[in-house]
């Protein structure tokens, strides 16, 4: 079990669907939290990633209340946390982008984001290094991090298995030689996830997902990825 610090969590910054939507709009475009949660009846029930949002309908001829609601995600999927943490619910915590955090009376006090739980675990637990691994290798599907200079620096048990390789042909390799380069590049450039691709060679059948790991300063700073292995791919 760890603690919460202070610093990390985030106020949350509201604001209540029941008003005139141009009043919606403008509140949103002018909002400097990357996080705004919406309330109906003085209740949080969801939140929306605001630049998201904002790139997602800025070409779109009018603003709707309906549009927001349907971009928005609901907080019942999302965890809640006191000061104090246990290791199974972090499991719950990457589920999500952020968790809210509750006071000793269970009410909302703010948020924190996934990536400040993680690195608070590094900070405090004297076995974070065996923790992150009990948590690799939960998950089902294959990971592969890869750092900015593009070669792997760290995987799961589950992700040799799925591309039939070993620890020394895959541990610091560039990751164009094992996946493909071509989506490789894109998520660097762009910044956007590539899901859903088939990877067929004579070694492996799998489907992959490539998804950038961005820094506070909005940059690529590595990439995550994502194997998963099907039997049908296999048979491919």
């Amino acid at each position: 079990m760890f603690s919460l610090s202070d610093q990390k969590i985030k106020p949350i910054v509201s604001i209540s669907i029941d008003q005139d939507k141009e009043d919606l709009f403008d509140f949103i475009r002018n909002c400097q939290e990357p996080f705004l949660f919406l309330k109906n009846n003085n209740r949080f029930f969801a939140y929306i990633h605001v630049k998201d949002f904002l790139t997602e309908v800025e070409h779109m001829e009018s603003f709707t209340t309906d549009m927001l609601l349907s971009r928005a995600v609901s907080l019942d999927r999302v965890c809640r946390l006191s000061q104090n943490i246990s290791l199974p619910v972090l499991f719950q915590i990457i589920g999500e982008s952020i968790a809210l955090v509750q006071n000793n009376k269970g009410e909302l006090c703010g948020y924190i984001k996934r990536e400040d739980v993680l690195a608070e675990l590094f900070k405090q637990e004297t076995k974070s290094v065996d923790l992150l691994k009990v948590i690799l290798t939960s998950i089902p599907r294959g990971i592969f991090v890869v750092d900015r200079e593009r070669r792997i620096v760290n995987y799961n048990e589950s992700a040799l298995k799925m591309i039939r390789s070993t620890p020394d042909k895959v541990l610091n390799v560039p990751a164009e030689n094992i996946f493909n380069g071509k989506h490789i590049d894109r998520v660097f450039s762009t910044g956007e996830t590539v899901l859903n691709q088939l990877h067929i060679t004579d070694e492996m059948g799998v489907l992959v997902d490539y998804s950038p790991i961005i820094n506070f300063n909005n940059q690529v700073d590595g990439m995550v990825i994502i194997v998963q292995d099907l039997p049908m791919v296999e048979e491919m």
